[in-house]
């Protein structure tokens, strides 16, 4: 199931779930900013500063979505990998997404110190996709269809809509 899971509590120690109690990771102004760069609405971004543990309830699929990448976000993992993370978001968010996820990568994190950028380790980030949109900010972009053909590393501008397709119903069938 791709369902984003989360845990009674309130919305705030939802998205710190595995930051240090002490680190900077985990402040309160940095996860209303990664939500806020994600484009959770203010509504949602207010949730954060609440002892609601109902929030769950007002929250589309999507938004739990966004919520879900925005805890990835928060932990500053230094490796992330996020299946299909657009999945279900129309190009414009996908967009954001994958953007915000470049960014992440660029700046060894997001929404932290900018002069401390050069004490942190580098970030990688790896994703699926099922579309094209948001591939030309990828490093580098591997293909992988069956077992037989390997990985293979191909260049964005040889990505099509076509391609994406064969890959997605191929991965689906050889799953099974």
């Amino acid at each position: 199931s791709m369902e984003p899971l989360f845990f009674t509590g309130t919305l705030l120690e939802n998205l710190i779930f595995g930051v240090a109690p002490d680190d900077p990771d985990g402040r309160k102004e940095r996860v209303v900013a990664i939500c806020q760069r994600l484009g959770l609405p203010d509504n949602i971004q207010n949730l954060v500063d609440t002892d609601d543990r109902e929030w769950i309830h007002v929250l589309t699929q999507t938004q739990r979505y966004l919520l879900s990448i925005c805890r990835a976000l928060v932990a500053n993992y230094e490796v992330c990998c996020m299946h299909k993370p657009s999945l279900v978001f129309d190009e414009l968010d996908s967009e954001t997404i994958l953007q915000v996820l470049r960014d992440f990568v660029t700046y060894k994190g997001i929404e932290q110190d900018a002069s401390t950028s050069y004490l942190r380790r580098p970030r990688t980030c790896i994703v699926t996709v099922e579309k094209t949109v948001g591939v030309d900010l990828a490093d580098r972009i591997f293909c992988v269809v069956n077992v037989a053909d390997g990985i293979k590393e191909i260049s964005s501008r040889d990505i099509t809509p076509e391609l994406v397709r064969a890959w997605y119903h191929q991965s689906w069938f050889t799953n099974r």
